[in-house]
C-alpha cells in the first residue's frame, strides 16, 4: 500500500472485496435455453446497455428455471453493476430498473451488496482504472479475462460518501458538456459523408464543370442522378432514344448519353467449392463484397489455388481494374491495386472507350443509390447485368472526363482535411474524459 499515490485527507485506498460482493450468477446450460421466457444476458448485451443502445435480446431461459435459481440464490437487483469479463473487459452497467433477467457466469462479475459507495461512483471508477489495471487483472489468464479472484483485489480510492456524490455530481456536468461536444462531431462526420455523395452527384450532372454550381461548399437536396423522370424514360435500350429523353430525365443537357452495356464489358466471378480443400488457401487473392473498402483495393481476405481458380467460375481483375459490387451492397466501386479473382457478388467493369480508372470508379459511386433502386431481390439485393446495362453514363472526352476527376478530388480532399479534424477532435473529447476521470479519482476534481 505504501507505493500507491497519496489521497486526500479522509480518503483511503480499498480492495473492492472490502466494500462490495464480487460473485457470479449460477451455472446456466445450453439445456436450459427456450424459444422465450426470462432474458439472458452476455457480455454483448452488458455492452449495448452501457452504450444506451437499446438491445435485442437473443437467449432466454424459463420463468420456472429463474424461479428455481431466486428461491435459492440472490437474483441482481438495482444498483447492482455488471462487468463484462471476457472479450472487451470492464465495460460496466447499474441495473437501474426492476427488469427481470438472468446472465451468464464467465461471462460477466457481479458486483452487489454495495457499502459506503455510490453505485455511479464505482461505475466511474470502474471506467477509468480498469483501463489501467487490466494487465495485473488478465495476468496469469489462459486467454485474455477477468478473473472475480483477481477483481476482488482491484482497488479503489474511497472518499467520504457525501465526497462520493458530489464527485458524481461533476463527472456528470463536465460529462454533459463533452457528450453535446462529440455529439457535434459526429453530426460533422455524417455531413460529411452527404457531401461526398453530393459532390460525385453534382460531378456527374455538370454542375462542377458547367459553371452550374454556385456554392459547392453547402451539402446538395438529396435526388438521384438519372431517376427524376420514370425509369421507362430513363433506362433506353438505344442510344439515340436515351439522348432524347436526357431532357426528361434529369440529365445534365449538354452532355450526351451512352448505355453502359455498349460503353463497359461486365466480367463476372464465382466461388471454388468450399467442400474441397484443394482450391483454398493458395497465392491468388479472392475479393469479395467484404473487401470493397475505401478507394483501393490493395489485399483480400481470402485466397484461392490455380487449380480453384480454373473450377470456379471466377475471373481475374487486373491491377487498375475497377471490381463493381452488383450483390448486397450493389453500386459500390473501388480500384483494384493487386491481380485478384473475384466472387459471384462483383464484377471487373472493362471499359470500351478511353478512360481512366478514377473516372470510373467515381461514376459508379455516384450511380449507387441508383443501383440500389433497380435492383431486387427479398433476402440478398441486387442489380441484374440486364439492368446495369441499361443505365446510362456521359459520353464524354477524355479531357472532360480528367476536368471532372480533377474537380472530385479537390473538394474531396477538403472533407478528407476536415474527417482527419474531426477524428483529432473525438481523440481529445476521449482523453479529455479520462483527463476528467483521473483528477476525479485522485481527488482533484473538486476542492
Amino acid at each position: 500500500m505504501n507505493k500507491l499515490k497519496e489521497l486526500p485527507e479522509g480518503w483511503k485506498w480499498v480492495e473492492l472485496q472490502d466494500i462490495a460482493e464480487v460473485t457470479s450468477s449460477r451455472r446456466i446450460f445450453q439445456s436450459d435455453y427456450v424459444q422465450e421466457g426470462i432474458p439472458f444476458y452476455r457480455t454483448k448485451e452488458v455492452k449495448e446497455l452501457s452504450e444506451g443502445k437499446e438491445i435485442k435480446i437473443e437467449l432466454f431461459i424459463s420463468s420456472e428455471k429463474y424461479a428455481l435459481i431466486k428461491a435459492k440464490n440472490p437474483v441482481p437487483k438495482i444498483g447492482d453493476i455488471l462487468l463484462s469479463a471476457v472479450g472487451t473487459i470492464g465495460v460496466s452497467y447499474i441495473i437501474k430498473n426492476e427488469d427481470t433477467f438472468y446472465f451468464k457466469d464467465g461471462n460477466l462479475i457481479w458486483v452487489r451488496n454495495l457499502k459506503n459507495v455510490i453505485s455511479k461512483y464505482l461505475d466511474y471508477n470502474f471506467a477509468h482504472f480498469i483501463k489501467f489495471q487490466q494487465s495485473i487483472l488478465t495476468s496469469g489468464s489462459a486467454y485474455n479475462a477477468l478473473t472475480i479472484i483477481k477483481l476482488k483485489k482491484y482497488l479503489i480510492p474511497l472518499p467520504p460518501l457525501t465526497t462520493q456524490q458530489s464527485i458524481v455530481s461533476k463527472i456528470e456536468e463536465l460529462f454533459s458538456e463533452l457528450d453535446k461536444s462529440v455529439e457535434n462531431l459526429k453530426t460533422a462526420q455524417q455531413q460529411l459523408k452527404v457531401y461526398r455523395q453530393a459532390v460525385l452527384k453534382w460531378a456527374f450532372e455538370g454542375k462542377l464543370t458547367s459553371g452550374l454550381n454556385q456554392d459547392a461548399n453547402d451539402v446538395a437536396d438529396e435526388y438521384d442522378l438519372a431517376m427524376v423522370a420514370e425509369p421507362e424514360g430513363v433506362y433506353q435500350t438505344a442510344n439515340d432514344k436515351a439522348n432524347q429523353n436526357a431532357e426528361q430525365a434529369g440529365l445534365f443537357e449538354g452532355w450526351k448519353y451512352k448505355r453502359l452495356g455498349d460503353m463497359f464489358n461486365f466480367v463476372g466471378g464465382g466461388t471454388p467449392s468450399k467442400s474441397e480443400p484443394s482450391y483454398w488457401n493458395g497465392d491468388i487473392n479472392w475479393a469479395s463484397v467484404k473487401d470493397v473498402k475505401g478507394d483501393y483495393l490493395i489485399k483480400t481476405q481470402d485466397y484461392i489455388t490455380e487449380i480453384g481458380l480454373k473450377n470456379s467460375a471466377s475471373n481475374l481483375a487486373q491491377i487498375g481494374d475497377v471490381i463493381l459490387i452488383t450483390r448486397i451492397s450493389p453500386g459500390k466501386a473501388i480500384i483494384s491495386k493487386i491481380i485478384t479473382s473475384i466472387n459471384q457478388d462483383l464484377k471487373i467493369a472493362k471499359p470500351r472507350f478511353e478512360t481512366t480508372s478514377s473516372f470510373v470508379k467515381y461514376f459508379f459511386n455516384a450511380l449507387e443509390r441508383q443501383c440500389i433502386k433497380v435492383a431486387s431481390g427479398t433476402t440478398v439485393l441486387g442489380i441484374t447485368l440486364n439492368n446495369l446495362n441499361e443505365l446510362l453514363i456521359p459520353d464524354l472526352s477524355l479531357g472532360e472526363q480528367t476536368q471532372i476527376v480533377e474537380e472530385i478530388e479537390r473538394r474531396l480532399s477538403v472533407a478528407d482535411k476536415m474527417e482527419e479534424s474531426i477524428q483529432q477532435s473525438l481523440l481529445q473529447a476521449e482523453s479529455l474524459r479520462q483527463s476528467i476521470l483521473k483528477k476525479a479519482f485522485e481527488g482533484e476534481l473538486i476542492k
